[in-house]
């Protein structure tokens, strides 16, 4: 019987994002009965209630003040440079290192690994070259010519590149990297992310959760909720918190829908669940997306999913099946398809639908056996 490998996991130079912390325990989780041991290689947060005993944490000291370009740039390389001390001294029987969640670009750390004599994988999840481009408002040559100079080492030099679904394949121009490629999603917790109550009992019509952004859509699914059902008649909640959210709420406010309108603000990971089982129809309008954690966690809870056809979302919401599709995020086309999720004759098929593809496709025993397979490849 082969031995398990012990896993390195290092995760990118992050800001305060609680969602995005609960995201990467769930690599940890599938990683545990795959390894002998595992060491987590994260940026030092107060905020965290780290587990204790399950793994190694290693916390990477770092501060969020800087606000000019050149400034993050520079803590991004210090920070890289702090990654690297910590690859160098790795032991020898830790043969495989991750990369994910926004470590796609962390070259230096990768080649530390490399000269190391480790197994490398990188597990990406939308941050590529060719998809950060398409939304970027300006054409950047220089800047376009570094991302993909990176990448290319990055992808390069791993032993494995794991992107969030097979859907990835293609989006992520990985044609070239085909041989080395497997895809490894995260999991539900379908016993905690599960239905407890039904679409007719749900005190709020409509939900919105995530970084009050730009790219997240909210000021676009505020401005439509102005022509759903004659602006008031809705029930909406936004759960989460941003930079936008002044705006958002000098929308609600002209158009006088404040009555109808919540703003929760962020609620604890082990809240949530219970927050997504108020809602009928969660709202993604994002401009770009992955694969969304919030959207596998919304259908496990029978929401009904509304969402752009972005990243993996196409895989996962069929329109009137397991959820709905919006062509875009305008007001307009989203307040068209709001109606239209929100009219559908029988909304408890589509919530069922939508629990069943979680429960055969997303959970934790599927996941840890496509990182099984992952793994095993990289040891062939």
């Amino acid at each position: 019987m082969e031995t398990k490998p012990c896993i390195v996991l290092v995760t990118s130079r992050w800001f305060k994002n609680q969602n995005l912390y609960f995201t990467a325990l769930k690599l940890v989780q599938i990683l545990k009965p795959l390894s002998r041991d595992i060491t987590w290689i994260i940026t030092e947060q107060d905020d965290k209630n780290y587990p204790a005993g399950e793994f190694t944490l290693l916390k990477i000291p770092d501060r969020n003040a800087e606000k000019s370009l050149i400034a993050r740039f520079w803590y991004l390389i210090l920070h890289q440079m702090r990654v690297v001390h910590q690859m160098l001294r790795l032991g020898k029987d830790q043969d495989v290192v991750i990369f994910a969640f926004g470590a796609d670009y962390f070259v230096f750390p990768m080649l530390a690994a490399k000269l190391k004599g480790k197994r490398v994988a990188l597990r990406t999840d939308g941050r590529t070259s060719r998809v950060i481009r398409k939304y970027w408002q300006q054409r950047n040559r220089p800047l376009e010519m570094l991302y993909e100079g990176v990448e290319a080492v990055t992808y390069g030099i791993s032993d494995a590149i794991i992107p969030e679904s097979e859907a990835f394949v293609a989006l992520y121009d990985l044609g070239h990297y085909e041989k080395k490629t497997w895809p490894g999603s995260l999991y539900v917790d379908t016993a905690r992310f599960a239905v407890q109550k039904g679409i007719s009992e749900r005190e709020y019509d409509l939900g919105f959760v995530g970084r009050f952004s730009r790219e997240k859509g909210i000021l676009e699914f505020v401005s439509s909720l102005v022509t759903v059902r004659d602006g008031g008649q809705c029930r909406v909640a936004l759960i989460g918190d941003g930079d936008l959210r002044g705006e958002a709420e000098t929308v609600v406010s002209q158009h006088r829908i404040r009555d109808s309108v919540d703003f929760i603000g962020w609620v604890n990971n082990a809240d949530l669940p219970r927050y997504l089982n108020t809602i009928k129809v969660l709202v993604v309008p994002s401009y770009r997306e992955g694969l969304p954690n919030i959207v596998l966690e919304a259908m496990a809870c029978g929401c009904i999913v509304l969402a752009t056809p972005v990243g993996g979302i196409p895989a996962l919401v069929r329109d009137g099946v397991t959820g709905f599709i919006t062509e875009t995020n305008s007001p307009e086309i989203l307040s068209k398809n709001i109606e239209r999720a929100l009219r559908h004759p029988d909304m408890e098929y589509v919530s069922e639908r939508a629990r069943e593809l979680i429960e055969q496709s997303y959970t934790y025993d599927a996941a840890v056996r496509q990182y099984g397979q992952i793994l095993a490849h990289m040891s062939s």
